[in-house]
């Protein structure tokens, strides 16, 4: 018994009916200066976000580092909650459609610093709702794909 809510709509033209699957999120960050941002439902240029590689307590650490993040929230506080209201009805409106997956994409400059700690804080903030969340840096070094709570470390 899948773990998500299922509900049953017929098809197009029968009386059979089938489990409506809530769609997957793919979240993408990417630096415009490595490549052209990728065909996504949504992209959001935010190289004008405060970057935390720039503030001295955080050289050395990751983007991925928990107080990185908490830092970029706290700077981003009401901003990021205006950029989850315009995401939500995408994905209300994904699930009324039956899409399999949505693509939101957040490019910064060199792909390594605010696209990366954005795309984590908005997956954070899309998987508390149920819903699965796929994360994929594609200018870091190592990239990373996040799937739910588990972080698998992929080869360049």
């Amino acid at each position: 018994m899948p773990d998500w809510p299922v509900q049953s709509r017929p098809f197009r033209g029968g009386a059979r009916a089938h489990a409506v699957i809530p769609p997957i999120v793919l979240l993408l960050s990417f630096g415009y200066s490595q490549r052209v941002p990728p065909p996504a439902n949504f992209s959001l240029d935010v190289r004008s976000a405060p970057n935390p590689l720039r503030i001295p307590e955080f050289r050395g650490l990751s983007v991925l580092d928990e107080s990185v993040q908490k830092w970029m929230l706290a700077e981003l506080d009401s901003w990021f909650d205006g950029l989850l209201d315009t995401l939500g009805p995408q994905l209300a409106d994904a699930e009324s459609r039956d899409s399999r997956a949505l693509t939101w994409a957040f490019g910064c400059t060199t792909g390594h610093d605010q696209s990366v700690v954005l795309a984590e804080l908005v997956g954070a903030a899309i998987r508390r709702t149920g819903t699965t969340v796929c994360i994929k840096h594609l200018d870091l070094a190592t990239e990373t794909m996040q799937h739910d709570a588990d972080r698998v470390v992929i080869a360049p």
